[in-house]
């Protein structure tokens, strides 16, 4: 009787569990032809007040899945055909340095990244170029998450801002308990708008790892990408930060009166000698 009552307990929690993963969001296809899926899916676009979001998906191509396959490092599970990218785009009341540097308030992180319980820098290398951890708790059957994650920002000369963040788990070791994520591309692209308002995406290819099944990989990730974006939306435009400048951002108004030709002195000491590979 104990056994059977067991039994059916753990299968309720499985369902609940599922349950919440797929209530209130769009389908996500059961299968995607990654050899010929090309075109961005809609999972999800709202509009609230002046604000604008919405996240997207696509399936990788068969050369793309090799590419990452060849490159992957030791303890990383190898990409299959179901793996995604996501594409998350935000139109936000801010200014520049508030986003960035609400970015960077690492403490705070969990409040705003979906399921996230912990955050800490590792090390500074410059104000602009960081290295740090996040963790994710555990949602069972699946095993606690986390990102080592280094990334570094500068200005291009039409003002919008990039993030290059980049997998730091081969130079860093990962809490016990914890299977990292491996990041294999992702990008923050901030653009300047007026009457004191960004154009936010952030596009980004990760594998899990583990024993997490694909499909509930991608249902996890689109979730908590949709998540992530309301809590921003909600949270960016009354944080403290919107009071705080950057020495090395120009602001919208500060862009429109530089001169149209050349690249300001500020801008020119943050540009990696690499970001062509961004483009």
């Amino acid at each position: 009787m104990f056994v059977k009552y067991c039994t059916t307990l753990f299968a309720g929690i499985w369902l609940l569990f599922i349950a919440d993963i797929a209530h209130a969001q769009q389908p996500l296809p059961d299968k995607i032809a990654a050899n010929k899926a090309k075109d961005w899916q809609t999972y999800r676009q709202a509009s609230i007040a002046d604000s604008k979001m919405a996240v997207y998906f696509r399936a990788l191509t068969s050369s793309e899945l090799e590419a990452i396959n060849s490159a992957k490092s030791n303890g990383q599970s190898k990409a299959n055909s179901k793996l995604i990218e996501i594409k998350s785009e935000l139109t936000v009341e801010s200014s520049i340095a508030g986003f960035l540097l609400f970015l960077q308030d690492y403490d705070k992180i969990p409040n705003w990244l979906d399921n996230a319980n912990g955050s800490q820098l590792i090390e500074q290398i410059t104000p602009s170029h960081n290295i740090f951890r996040i963790q994710f708790s555990a949602i069972w059957p699946v095993s606690p998450r986390e990102m080592l994650i280094e990334s570094r920002y500068w200005q291009d000369r039409q003002g919008n801002v990039h993030i290059k963040v980049e997998d730091a788990s081969d130079h860093y070791t990962s809490h016990k308990n914890h299977i990292a994520i491996s990041i294999i591309k992702a990008h923050w692209l901030i653009e300047p708008l007026p009457n004191d308002k960004l154009y936010i995406q952030y596009r980004v290819i990760a594998n899990a790892n583990g024993k997490m099944p694909s499909w509930l990989a991608n249902k996890v990730a689109l979730r908590s990408s949709w998540r992530t974006l309301k809590n921003i939306n909600q949270q960016l435009p009354n944080s403290d930060w919107q009071y705080q400048k950057l020495a090395n951002i120009l602001e919208y108004q500060e862009l429109i009166q530089e001169p149209t030709s050349g690249t300001n002195e500020q801008t020119k000491d943050i540009m990696p000698s690499n970001n062509a590979e961004l483009n």
